[in-house]
């Protein structure tokens, strides 16, 4: 496993935050902004294949919340809502766990005054094969946000570990052909532009979400590929699970 400083991991979570986005439940905005946070229910990310805008995120965000009342923030205060229309990947139980909505090209453009969409090349819709190379987890963790005004600002939560492969995985629910299993520490885990390494949190509640993203080294050049989304969070066996990403590649025009 590749060894980073605390530097390089701020380094490459500030890349990977660029397509990383926080959902807030917020059915009333009035009420929201006499609110101090809002309520974050989960982490997404932003794709983009051509000219169609994308943001994927776990299916089981929808559960509770209502699709048009969930809101990404961008800049200043301003925000755009969810479509109506979400689609959600079923399959297998709960260890395909994914949700993906089409984002329309002005919520797209408003979404670039603060973030970037994902380039289609830098998702990996192959079968990805663990091995022992590094991946990195980035979302956002909940009640870690803060407003001033209309201006909405948080803590991003971030961490290099090791992919892992064990042998009663179907007993858990899962398999290899739908997820990804990533061991968390909390040890030595801290949030992204912290000044030190520090305990991670126990509870990883709206890291759900998030992307997974495998490192590799090639021709000189750090290369992050977008392999899963961290569905959910196993503290009993210190493992956190992710639905591969590969698994909407029928999904993406």
């Amino acid at each position: 496993m590749v060894t980073l400083s605390l530097d390089q991991q701020n380094l490459y979570g500030n890349i990977v935050s660029n397509h990383t986005v926080q959902l807030f439940n917020a059915p009333n905005l009035v009420a929201t902004f006499n609110q101090s946070p809002p309520e974050q229910i989960a982490s997404g990310v932003l794709i983009a294949t051509g000219r169609n805008y994308y943001l994927v995120t776990c299916k089981h965000v929808f559960n509770d919340f209502q699709s048009q009342n969930i809101v990404v923030f961008t800049k200043d205060g301003r925000y755009i809502n969810l479509p109506e229309e979400v689609k959600l990947l079923s399959g297998d139980a709960d260890s395909i766990d994914l949700a993906i909505a089409e984002i329309e090209a002005s919520k797209a453009l408003e979404l670039m005054t603060r973030y970037i969409f994902l380039p289609h090349h830098n998702l990996e819709f192959r079968q990805f094969e663990v091995d022992d190379q590094t991946c990195f987890i980035f979302g956002f963790i909940n009640k870690q946000t803060k407003r001033k005004g209309k201006y909405i600002s948080t803590n991003a939560f971030g961490f290099w570990t090791g992919f892992k492969k064990i042998n009663d995985v179907v007993k858990m629910g899962f398999n290899y052909n739908n997820n990804i299993l990533i061991t968390y520490s909390r040890r030595h885990q801290g949030f992204i532009d912290s000044k030190s390494v520090n305990m991670g949190p126990s509870d990883l509640r709206g890291l759900s979400g998030g992307g997974i993203w495998y490192f590799r080294y090639l021709d000189g050049k750090y290369f992050f590929t977008l392999v899963g989304i961290m569905i959910e969070h196993r503290r009993t066996n210190s493992l956190i699970i992710g639905s591969q990403i590969r698994l909407l590649s029928d999904w993406i025009k």
